[in-house]
């Protein structure tokens, strides 16, 4: 019971603000929302996000199920520091560059058999231009 009258205390609370508010001038919302800046997302962050889960992307944090990504650009597959490589992708030979990146994010069990990367990939070509676009400018590429 108690719990009933400490809803009803806040909504009549509510209530009560609400109608000591005084009452938007009909230009204030619009001013408002020009004078809000908006911010948009970079496509290739968003599409990241399906990847944070398993990968960093800053110098110095942890690698996680899947290795740290900072740097990964001119580097060696499977040669990233304290993580434990499928043999397949060690031996790979691969050099991670905007078009290894790309083929192996469209399709990481075909480009590297055997990877313990369980991702099925990025089948669309402009998400995954805009992945390895923000990959690249994280990674330090161009700033070695």
């Amino acid at each position: 019971m108690k719990i009933a009258h400490a809803i009803t205390a806040m909504l009549v609370s509510a209530v009560a603000l609400a109608a000591c508010s005084p009452v938007p001038e009909e230009g204030d919302a619009q001013e408002a929302a020009e004078a809000t800046p908006v911010i948009e997302a970079d496509p290739g962050e968003t599409a990241f996000m399906q990847c944070a889960a398993c990968h960093s992307i800053e110098q110095g944090e942890p690698n996680k199920l899947g290795p740290n990504l900072a740097g990964v650009f001119g580097r060696k597959a499977g040669s990233g520091e304290d993580f434990s490589y499928s043999e397949a992708m060690a031996g790979s030979g691969i050099v991670w560059s905007r078009e290894t990146l790309d083929a192996f994010l469209k399709s990481p069990a075909a480009l590297v058999p055997g990877t313990k990367m369980v991702f099925a990939g990025v089948p669309d070509d402009a998400s995954r231009q805009q992945l390895v676009d923000y990959l690249e400018s994280q990674s330090g590429a161009g700033q070695q």
